[in-house]
């Protein structure tokens, strides 16, 4: 059986343009409008859990200094639980790709910490992720 909610797909880092930003608006609007709506972040998506300070650190890592300054849209990522989202569903394979260099980051820094305050997260594996997303009626990737 379908579930109504939509599923809004982040597949974009926080940082690769407006693409993401878009996404997590509309499903802000939706959840305001009392929408049922999940969000699920796979791949270059599970940047937005990072802490701003992890995630800024990245882009000055990855030699992206010289590109203009974009908004790091993590702190509306915080505030779902504000909306009715308590849960954000995570590729986990992504996960542990993420987990791995903040670890490596959070050795080198330890006043970088991972806090995301009321949010839920649920792993998928592979197998789960599929049987997932095809549960919801309509899915929008941004």
């Amino acid at each position: 059986m379908k579930t109504e909610a939509t599923l809004i797909i982040i597949n974009s880092s926080p940082f690769a343009g407006s693409s993401a930003r878009t996404g997590i608006e509309l499903m802000l609007t939706m959840a305001a409008f009392e929408r049922p709506v999940n969000l699920l972040l796979k791949g270059e998506g599970i940047g937005h859990l990072l802490p701003l300070e992890i995630s800024t650190l990245s882009l000055v890592t990855n030699e992206a200094k010289n590109l203009p300054k974009i908004k790091n849209h993590a702190l509306n990522i915080v505030a779902l639980p504000l909306y009715g989202i308590a849960e954000i569903y995570v590729d986990g394979q992504a996960l542990n790709r993420t987990e791995q260099n903040i670890l490596h980051l959070t050795k080198q820094n330890p006043a970088l910490n991972q806090n995301h305050g009321e949010l839920i997260l649920t792993e998928l594996d592979t197998q789960a992720l599929k049987v997932f997303v095809q549960q919801h009626k309509e899915v929008l990737v941004f």
